[in-house]
């Protein structure tokens, strides 16, 4: 083999090499897929995690919550819970326990592709994003600022790149974009379209019109 050819085969050996590491990783050999299962971290013995259950209980039938909407009492109250003399709205205990014995326990999250649905029940745990912070560090001046919805937009799209993140939930709010309604007896309706990057309807926790490959909320 001629000096020249052996040059040219150790280049291509070389960026031979160069593509496999940057190839991405079979399923089976990376080290962090969604799903994977786990053990469980208990820092508090069951007595303790009975003490602040019983406790949760009697602030939510004995305190309440102050400044409910009118959709939200009608909706509760229709249920079970009470409006007392000072226009609190408290839940009885057995309300509360009633109303999580019946909460569903398995349930898919879907996403765009079936491959990246979620069964977030047992051990499986996945890793994403949440927050809903209100200002954001500018990139590029470094300055302290509130949040924009590209700034929400920009989050989403490095997200949507990272392995490792199987979700994505708010993380910042778009503090220019200015509440428009008031409260009434119907849920409130935006004066403004809602970006495809978000969630089709307020308040969701998933839905079916997410702009990329995994779980958007």
């Amino acid at each position: 083999m001629s000096e020249v050819e052996t040059k040219v085969a150790r280049g291509g050996a070389r960026a031979a090499r160069r593509a496999a590491r940057s190839a991405p990783l079979p399923d089976n050999l990376r080290p962090v897929r969604p799903g994977m299962t786990s053990g469980r971290y208990k820092p508090l013995s069951e007595s303790d995690v009975l003490r602040i259950h019983h406790a949760a209980l009697d602030v939510l039938e004995n305190i309440g919550l102050a400044d409910a909407t009118p959709s939200g009492i009608e909706y509760m109250t229709g249920a079970g819970a009470r409006l007392n003399s000072q226009g609190r709205l408290i839940f009885p205990r057995a309300l509360v326990e009633d109303t999580v014995a019946r909460a569903a326990r398995h349930f898919v999250l879907h996403g765009q592709d079936p491959k990246h649905d979620m069964e977030p029940w047992g051990s499986r745990v996945y890793f994403g994003t949440a927050g809903a912070a209100v200002h954001i560090v500018d990139a590029k001046t470094g300055v302290y600022r509130d949040s924009t919805t590209k700034d929400l937009y920009d989050i989403a799209r490095v997200v949507d790149t990272l392995e490792h993140l199987h979700f994505y939930q708010r993380s910042v709010v778009c503090r220019e974009v200015a509440t428009r309604w008031k409260w009434t007896s119907t849920p409130p309706t935006p004066a403004w379209p809602a970006p495809r990057s978000m969630s089709a309807r307020a308040g969701s926790s998933l839905s079916t019109s997410r702009p990329a490959s995994r779980c958007f909320t």
